[in-house]
């Protein structure tokens, strides 16, 4: 006997029974709605013979009128060139894994917990037609074997689980979906898409979701996702969690390492009454592959991750509580954005406190005078913010006693070369965006307090789209990287954040904006505009920053790139081009040589 755990990707359509009680809402009862879902069985593939057959998926449905819909699916291996022959099914179960914003889910789960933390936080789950519904694992049974139509299993996957807790970051993965489903089940069964984990929530060392700036379709729910280089299963896609106010979103994936738990009476149930069930269970689970523990998002591989140097920011001034992110260039020195230090304008009454989240480390910068001094903690140790090129959205925080509490960008890491990227590089960009993972109550200590929210920054992956070069400052004939465009995601609190190269690992520049549509307000995270490093090289070398080695090394290295010098004046040029205006002249040639 070799027996071994398969599956094909499925749609689930489901439609109100018309014979149902009529606790059904009348506009319900000429819906049908669609979910993604797995096929999933236990075979002996050398006898092609099946012990038990179920039908896994999530979908999104008002609360108590299970009962009353009627559900179908159809797979790969049922659609011919010309049929696509559907089968009924039979419900097995369901469990509420995310009840609507005014259901009470008892006893509330962690998963259950964290949505309605994001709720608070002004997100929500599902577009429109997702109010007042709760979200659901559902497992039914074939009402005809699907296996005696599909010979020899074709269409059918090993399904190989991957433990989520060593998942990096940035693991690219792929989904099987079947998206517009209702529309056309047969063009679009088995859909795969890509993307990349861009964060994690979890608890106790386990990972419970999986988030990712890949766009959501309609019908996705239910869809299997799977690490792209091995194709081992992770989780299912359980829907966008979309900001209210436009910001942005990011694909909810659920693990599988918490479904499984959640299915497991009911899957026992299906298996053959004379067998052991909890054998063939232990045969799912035997089927579990870890991944790597180099790819740790805490410890990765030689023993740096640019993640640990990109911190989060927190400033509290008497008109509201703001936050972005920060990137650790030593121990003395923070670099971070202008208009996240200063988010209404040139106010010098304000606390600044700096987050680190994978440390659960906090230092709060109280401001003592109306200049840019601070004292840390209310200690006689102090900083002093700064921005030596006016007009540049970049500003430094300078520590007068070093800390440790935080990971700084290794001297090695920090690009100083003009030809160490150019346009079409990968890249990564690393910030605190969209919401802030620790609340950060009247601006207090009291940040670290609930960890329901993930202990890392967003993650995601790009390319670099444009570099633009202009000379720093008049009468200075070489250009220098002013500007850089990407396309990994800059959310609203990814500003100050981290753009490191995907290879090497050095820090290329820091976030300072993304893009905007004036007519409609739609965000674009994909449109990241990026203080260069040679900037911040230029401006660590103006404010003449810090006597730490480190930081001896960095000055020297910007020193023997450019004479700066610190009392030049900055070029015009540099400084339209930071207000987005042209800097070009423009002359229409007509007759003769170009």
């Amino acid at each position: 006997m070799n027996y071994q755990w398969l599956y094909t990707p499925v749609t689930v359509h489901s439609r109100s029974n018309p014979y149902a009680s009529s606790k059904v809402a009348p506009a319900d009862r000429a819906y049908e709605n669609a979910t993604s879902g797995i096929y999933l069985i236990l075979a002996d593939t050398a006898l092609r013979s099946v012990l038990t057959e179920v039908v896994v998926t999530i979908y999104s449905i008002a609360d108590s009128s299970i009962a009353n819909y009627d559900f179908k699916m159809t797979c790969l291996g049922l659609i011919d060139t010309e049929v696509a022959r559907w089968v009924k099914l039979k419900h097995l179960m369901s469990e509420t894994l995310i009840g609507h914003s005014d259901a009470t889910v008892v006893p509330a789960s962690y998963l259950c917990k964290w949505i309605q933390q994001m709720r608070g936080s002004g997100f929500q789950l599902g577009d429109s037609s997702w109010s007042g519904k709760s979200v659901y694992l559902s497992m039914f049974k074939p009402m005809v074997s699907v296996t005696t139509a599909i010979p020899h299993f074709d269409s059918f996957s090993p399904f190989t689980l991957l433990t989520g807790e060593k998942i990096d970051v940035k693991t690219e993965f792929i989904v099987q979906a079947v998206p517009f489903s209702v529309s056309n089940a047969p063009l679009f069964m088995n859909h795969w898409l890509e993307g990349t984990v861009c964060g994690t929530i979890g608890t106790n060392g386990k990972v419970v979701v999986y988030l990712s700036d890949l766009k959501y379709m309609e019908n996705m729910i239910g869809g299997l996702v799977s690490k792209r280089s091995e194709e081992l299963s992770l989780g299912m896609v359980v829907g966008p969690l979309t900001k209210l106010n436009g910001e942005g979103e990011l694909l909810v994936i659920v693990a599988l390492d918490y479904l499984l738990p959640i299915l497991k009476p009911a899957l026992v149930r299906t298996m053959p009454p004379l067998m052991t069930s909890d054998f063939y269970l232990l045969n799912l689970l035997s089927q579990y592959r870890f991944a790597d523990e180099t790819n740790s998002p805490i410890a990765p591989d030689k023993g740096y991750n640019p993640v640990n140097s990109v911190i989060g920011v927190v400033v509290v001034t008497p008109q509201g509580r703001y936050w972005g992110s920060a990137v650790v260039i030593s121990y003395k020195l923070i670099i971070t954005n202008h208009h996240v230090l200063y988010p209404e304008g040139s106010q010098k009454r304000c606390t600044i406190i700096l987050v680190c989240p994978y440390s659960s480390e906090v230092l709060e910068l109280q401001n003592i005078d109306d200049l840019n001094t601070y004292s840390i903690g209310g200690n006689s140790a102090s900083c002093e913010i700064s921005t030596p090129l006016m007009g540049v959205d970049m500003s430094f925080i300078s520590l007068s006693t070093g800390t440790r509490f935080f990971q700084c960008v290794e001297t090695a890491r920090l690009s100083n070369s003009l030809v160490s990227f150019r346009e079409g590089d990968s890249v990564e960009s690393i910030g605190y965006g969209l919401y802030f993972p620790y609340k950060a109550a009247n601006g207090l200590r009291e940040a670290i307090s609930e960890k329901l929210n993930s202990s890392q920054p967003l993650v995601s992956r790009g390319i670099i789209s444009k570099i633009q070069s202009v000379p720093l400052f008049e009468g200075d004939g070489n250009p220098t990287p002013s500007m850089m465009i990407a396309s990994a995601s800059c959310w609203n609190g990814s500003s100050g954040g981290g753009i490191f190269h995907s290879q090497t690992r050095q820090l290329l520049g820091i976030m300072a904006n993304n893009g905007k549509v004036l007519e409609t307000g739609e965000i674009l995270p994909k449109f990241c505009v990026a203080v260069p490093v040679d900037l911040i090289l230029a401006g660590i070398e103006i404010g003449g920053f810090g006597t730490t080695q480190d930081l001896m090394v960095i000055r020297n290295e910007a020193r023997g790139r450019r004479d700066f010098g610190r009392s030049r004046k900055a070029n015009p040029r540099l400084l339209k081009l930071w207000r987005l205006e042209k800097i070009h002249e423009e002359v229409l040639t007509e007759n003769g040589k170009l």
